[in-house]
């Protein structure tokens, strides 16, 4: 298993790819919806199957990982919908996994566009009103940012042509007033502390999928747009001294 964000994906592949021979198969479980295409026009089709995970994790120190909350869950499957023999493999091979849900789907695209619905807007309004989940939903104004984000996912989700069942969105509003309050995204985390964030593999990518699906989606962009400076200057794309206040 290799650790990296959905934007360090076209490296990793690159990184690997002498490791993959006739029958390996490789899951990306990165958040967004765009890592197995990506891998796939790196190593092949043949070598990739859709992924993602559901746990609340985070690293407190260099090779210690704590898991925060939600029981581990694993999926992936074909993103045509079959049952093929080289998922059923892999699923077998995880059969003895201890504290680990698997599940081997022929429905794993619109079940990373669930998940999409979820971590973008989560991780967006988050990271711009640096805010645990709990008062985002608690605020009317941040809670109605949240609906209308997750809603212009679905939109764009839809638009795209990916089936995600009419109720989605507000099955998605209802576990976000499950989770933890004081419950962060990863990629909020990541903006909070000045490093390179995944912004681009989500809001960003709300954006350009809606862009593609002739949808609006002005919550997400403004959060993208918003978020856009700190992003390129945690990857030093603008000089920090661009960042000294100054009285007017």
């Amino acid at each position: 298993m290799c650790c990296v964000k959905s934007w360090q994906v076209s490296e990793a592949a690159g990184a690997i790819r002498s490791l993959v021979g006739p029958e390996t198969v490789v899951i990306p479980l990165q958040n967004g919806v765009e890592a197995h295409t990506t891998l796939s026009r790196n190593l092949g089709a043949e070598h990739v199957l859709p992924g993602l995970c559901r746990l609340i994790s985070m690293i407190d120190a260099p090779g210690q990982i704590r898991h925060a909350g939600a029981n581990p869950y694993l999926a992936f499957g074909e993103p045509d919908g079959r049952l093929s023999r080289r998922a059923e493999k892999v699923g077998r091979a995880f059969a003895d996994a201890q504290g680990l849900t698997v599940d081997v789907t022929q429905h794993i695209i619109p079940e990373l566009w669930k998940k999409f619905m979820l971590i973008a807007p989560w991780s967006g309004v988050g990271a711009l009103t640096r805010s645990p989940i709990g008062v985002c939903r608690s605020l009317p104004e941040t809670r109605q940012m949240l609906i209308e984000s997750i809603r212009e996912v679905y939109n764009v989700a839809r638009a795209n042509g990916v089936q995600v069942e009419a109720g989605a969105a507000d099955a998605i509003i209802g576990f976000i007033d499950k989770l933890p309050p004081e419950g962060t995204a990863s990629m909020q985390r990541d903006v909070m502390e000045g490093r390179p964030s995944e912004l681009n593999e989500q809001c960003g990518a709300v954006v350009r999928f809606g862009k593609k699906g002739g949808v609006q989606t002005p919550v997400n962009r403004f959060i993208y747009h918003s978020l856009l400076p700190l992003e390129r200057k945690a990857r030093g794309e603008i000089s920090s001294q661009d960042f000294t206040w100054a009285p007017p």
